[in-house]
């Protein structure tokens, strides 16, 4: 098992369409040029359901990457928030995703999107 990340270290990517694959996520980090410049050997965790999805349909996903410092975290937040991605997004927020450091993961806000 991989050693654990702080979560300063660990960026969450929300957003997510419920179809999307690690495969997918991992070459959008490679057009992003996040990957590998700013992810940890660990890297791309698994893919999960968004906790905070409150819709009927709960399609939305989330991962958390893991980043190799909190400077690396901080960059792959402000070239992944509000980024619309065709391949990753959903259609319902305009295939914009956000991107938050895991502790301020409450702090993800959809209405400015709808």
């Amino acid at each position: 098992m991989p050693p654990r990340v702080p979560p300063k270290h660990t960026v969450a990517l929300c957003g997510l369409r419920a179809d999307v694959t690690s495969k997918d996520i991992e070459d959008a980090l490679k057009q992003e040029a996040i990957l590998p410049a700013c992810l940890d050997t660990s890297g791309i965790a698994k893919i999960m359901k968004d906790k905070f999805d409150t819709s009927t349909d709960m399609q939305r996903r989330i991962v958390f990457l893991n980043c190799k410092s909190k400077d690396a975290a901080s960059k792959a937040c402000a070239a992944l928030n509000r980024r619309k991605v065709d391949t990753l997004g959903m259609e319902k927020y305009g295939k914009r995703l956000q991107a938050v450091i895991k502790h301020d993961l409450r702090s993800v806000d959809w209405k400015a999107f709808q």
